[in-house]
């Protein structure tokens, strides 16, 4: 070997050359494929695209689960007036096992009013205390109508300012006992604040209230025999009364055009002023 430390010098450079080769400059690859090749440029490279993910099939229920049904839409609400099914009449009869009554009023009133305008009919012992009391059969006897009435007492609790409508000139009580007009059951109907019966000498009775306040109406058959009578002395359907009614308690007059009569009557705790419009219907 005729110059060794030239031949180690050259394969040392040889060496070095290659090593440099694969640099990487600002994602070019430079390099050589061997000794003369020019140096190619590799474009940097990326990883393959992705496919795009295909749409998940419905899974299957697992075995032993039901199918689940689709929940239903919620009812729509509906508003109902529940008074309708409310019977005032239930209660006043007497009970065939017990041997009493409900003691209950049929009469128009409000939740909490100081009013229940109704009929007042005959009782017996402590049955009727409520002022309302049905014999069970197909009628029986209205001794007046009055704007106060207890529903459930054990004694008399009502009566006050009692009032009748007729067909003749006739006081409400007579030696200190109410006189009264027939009805039948058919022709009577009660309902929440409405009360409304046809009496045997067709006069049609209405009655409604408000808290503090009672509405009558009273419609005639035959308006040449329309009369109306008031007793402020009458103790519930019992005995009358020790206060009279005088000039100085009792107030009547009649408007100047004739259709309307208008006063008032005190009791010794009841104060009673009223408006009658008079119509030939």
């Amino acid at each position: 070997m005729k110059n060794p430390r030239l031949l180690l010098i050259a394969a040392l450079t040889c060496a070095a050359l290659t090593a440099c080769g694969g640099d990487d400059m600002n994602g070019v690859q430079t390099g050589s494929n061997g000794a003369g090749e020019t140096p190619s440029t590799v474009p940097p490279t990326s990883g393959p695209s992705q496919p795009s993910q295909p749409s998940q099939p419905d899974q299957p229920d697992q075995p032993g689960q039901p199918d689940q049904p689709d929940q239903p839409a919620p009812p729509k609400r509906t508003d109902m007036a529940l008074t309708q099914f409310v019977n005032p009449l239930i209660g006043t009869q007497v009970n065939a096992d017990s041997g009493y009554a409900g003691n209950v009023s049929p009469g128009a009133m409000v939740p909490f009013g100081m009013v229940n305008f109704g009929p007042n009919t005959p009782r017996y012992d402590f049955n009727g205390s409520g002022g309302y009391l049905s014999s069970g059969g197909s009628g029986g006897t209205i001794d007046f109508f009055s704007v106060t009435h207890l529903s459930g007492v054990g004694c008399p609790g009502q009566g006050a300012v009692a009032m009748l409508p007729t067909d003749a000139a006739t006081t409400v009580a007579s030696g200190g006992r109410p006189i009264g007009v027939g009805y039948s059951y058919a022709d009577e109907t009660a309902e929440p604040g409405y009360y409304k019966v046809r009496l045997a000498n067709g006069i049609v009775t209405e009655l409604s209230a408000t808290a503090r306040s009672g509405i009558a109406r009273f419609t005639y058959a035959n308006k040449d025999k329309g009369f109306f009578s008031i007793d402020a002395k009458l103790n519930g359907n019992s005995d009358s009364g020790s206060t009279k009614v005088t000039a100085n308690n009792v107030a009547l007059a009649l408007a100047s055009d004739g259709k309307s009569m208008s006063g008032q009557a005190v009791a010794p705790a009841f104060c009673t002023p009223y408006v009658l419009p008079l119509t030939e219907n």
